[in-house]
């Protein structure tokens, strides 16, 4: 069985901004991966968090018809949705580890996934956040 793996928001951002090749290149070699495997996961926090940095941040602009249209073609099943209990375990987490809120709700979404893996630029490389570990595929 494959190591079930998480997305940040920062992959999906990447695959949409050309101002690094690099890192453009990467991100869209993961998104594939997501596309083509069951065992990638993201979560409704990263889906908000990615139509904002490109409504906003992104030049040139995406257009919210394209937008929508590029994550109407995530795999459902694999959108995992922040509740309750995500947010108990997120502060848990952050009582723990003492990441910001938003990133302990990223690690929740990952553990309550049954992920092993999550992708992001944004934490410490290779920590371990009780069975999640954080790899940055940027590097």
């Amino acid at each position: 069985m494959k190591d079930r793996i998480f997305l940040d928001t920062n992959v999906l951002v990447y695959a949409l901004d050309n101002e690094n090749v690099a890192k453009q290149e990467k991100a869209k070699s993961i998104l594939n991966e997501f596309y083509n495997n069951n065992n990638y996961f993201l979560s409704t926090q990263v889906v908000q968090e990615f139509c904002n940095v490109v409504l906003k941040k992104i030049e040139p602009g995406v257009p919210e018809g394209k937008l929508s249209e590029f994550i109407s073609t995530f795999p459902l099943e694999r959108v995992r949705m922040v509740d309750i209990n995500t947010i108990t375990t997120a502060l848990s987490v952050k009582a723990k580890y003492m990441y910001s809120f938003w990133d302990s709700l990223i690690i929740a979404a990952a553990i309550h996934a049954d992920c092993v893996v999550l992708y992001t630029e944004d934490l410490k490389h290779q920590q371990m956040v009780d069975s999640l570990k954080i790899i940055n595929p940027f590097m």
